[in-house]
């Protein structure tokens, strides 16, 4: 949850009806570039450009992890081969805020989404579409220009602002220094940079992604670590936080036996391990049967870090999956990765959900979907049998 999020008096007031405020704004080079200001508009409780609609698409787990969909009136946008237009000129970063106003004016609000756009369209009806992207973009479309060395005997969390920072300038992150205290070994990456994160992080049991302010953070898997919910969702009436709760189990995505292994640039001889879930219904000679993956790394330098990738990577499959989707006020303090404790009316018991994808609406009067995930943190009995 964002800072101020938890506070009593935003909860109260997003609970009952309330003034929404919503504010886009143009950036370049670091600087605003817009002139349409701070002010919201009592009508269309709007401020800074003017848009007719749009959302933001939040999805951890995807490399870039937001996306934003705008509609904005085609006079901002008078021709397309403007070169030095507003929305028309390479390198335009959209920033978008959104929260509520309270009677006295105070403003609870958080942004949403930072990114550079990617396409302007002519819809033809008086309106222009606007795609853009989170900075994990950036990163993504970067590549490698030539093989790259790893920095041996960096710290991981070093190596990954390392390859973040030298394609998005002035990068900010958001990494807990105690954190993934592991040194990178010697290898090479040919010319995918985004995947090269990727590895990374899977080997020291954790995830990339560019937060909504556009900073860059590495945490640990979400799902897979444990975490105390920081509230509680509950449906129906009268004193129902979320409305249209469903649920979904999914055994056909279980993994109940992983093999990773452990290739190395430097030659020497490769290490591996093999862990299974040894009890429960999902268990490797339980009735599902054995459900096998082979994971392929290079970070991992030695025994204790190949058997630790694999552990994660079985933690965060050998559950079976069971996702709930909920609707309800927008709020835009709750963060990927939040956990709650969600108590839908089709469930006997609450369950834990680590919230993993929603949908944040530009529109005034629209709800917010949301969807989790349940943790798989005690589960499983992860046996060495390697």
């Amino acid at each position: 949850m964002l800072s101020g999020g938890l506070d009593g008096l935003y909860r109260d007031a997003l609970a009952r009806p309330h003034s929404v405020a919503i504010r886009v704004e143009v950036w370049r080079s670091g600087v605003r570039i817009d002139t349409y200001g701070d002010s919201i508009d009592r009508e269309t409780r709007h401020a800074g450009l003017p848009i007719a609609g749009g959302s933001v698409r939040c999805t951890l787990g995807a490399r870039v992890t937001r996306e934003l969909s705008l509609t904005v009136p085609d006079y901002l946008v008078p021709y397309l081969d403007e070169a030095d237009g507003l929305l028309t000129t390479p390198g335009t970063f959209l920033r978008v805020l959104r929260g509520i106003e309270l009677g006295d004016g105070t403003e609870y609000l958080w942004t949403v989404f930072y990114g550079m756009i990617g396409i302007v369209a002519d819809a033809g009806d008086g309106t222009v579409e606007i795609t853009a992207s989170d900075r994990a973009q950036e990163v993504q479309d970067a590549k490698f220009a030539a093989p790259r060395a790893s920095s041996d005997g960096s710290p991981v969390r070093v190596q990954f602002m390392e390859l973040i920072s030298e394609v998005v300038p002035g990068a900010l992150f958001d990494v807990v220094g105690t954190s993934f205290g592991q040194t990178m070994p010697v290898m090479a990456w040919e010319y995918d940079r985004a995947k090269a994160l990727d590895e990374i992080a899977t080997a020291v049991g954790g995830m990339w992604w560019a937060r909504a302010d556009g900073t860059f953070t590495l945490r640990p898997v979400p799902w897979a670590t444990y975490s105390l919910p920081i509230i509680t969702f509950s449906e129906g009436e009268p004193d129902g936080t979320i409305q249209q709760a469903n649920g979904t189990l999914n055994f056909e995505d279980v993994v109940n036996a992983v093999t990773a292994y452990g290739e190395r640039a430097d030659g020497k001889t490769p290490v591996w391990a093999y862990v299974e879930n040894a009890l429960g219904p999902t268990a490797v000679n339980g009735p599902i049967g054995r459900r096998q993956r082979l994971v392929r790394l290079q970070t991992p330098q030695d025994t204790a870090s190949i058997q630790g990738a694999a552990q994660t990577y079985l933690r965060r499959g050998a559950g079976v999956s069971e996702a709930w989707t909920w609707s309800m006020p927008v709020d835009c303090a709750l963060e990927l990765g939040d956990v709650v404790l969600l108590a839908p009316v089709r469930r006997q018991r609450p369950i834990v959900q680590v919230v993993s994808s929603y949908t944040i609406p530009l529109s005034v009067s629209a709800q917010m979907s949301v969807t989790g995930r349940a943790m798989t943190v005690g589960v499983t009995d992860l046996d060495d049998a390697g």
